[in-house]
């Protein structure tokens, strides 16, 4: 096999910024919607149970909200998750061709097959 694209180097895979479909963390009410939005360029960041410390005289609990920026001071909790940021971007690959056909080695009726 050849490569008929002429590449000549090792392929690199890099990074470009993620653009999100939604703006604003707080309208968020489902994880999915959460993950694909960003507040003031921030990345919106979900717990199930809440991000923000509740306390009363029974002791203290996540509560709501459930999505808010990544940035957001009163958060007290650990997200589950925040929306990503990147996006992996790898360089054009090799395009690999058979460099002759069966008939041409001599072997008879062989199939060669790409893949």
């Amino acid at each position: 096999f050849k490569d008929v694209k002429g590449v000549d180097k090792l392929r690199v895979c890099s990074s470009q910024p993620l653009s999100h479909s939604r703006e604003g963390c707080s309208q968020a009410t489902k994880k999915e919607e959460c993950l694909l939005s960003v507040e003031d360029g921030n990345p919106c960041c979900w717990k199930d149970d809440g991000l923000y410390k509740h306390c009363d005289e029974h002791g203290c609990k996540a509560t709501a909200p459930v999505c808010a920026s990544s940035n957001d001071t009163q958060m007290e909790f650990q997200p589950d998750a925040c929306a990503k940021t990147l996006v992996p971007v790898w360089e054009e690959m090799p395009d690999c061709q058979p460099m002759c056909d069966s008939g041409s080695l001599g072997l008879g009726d062989i199939d060669i097959k790409t893949v």
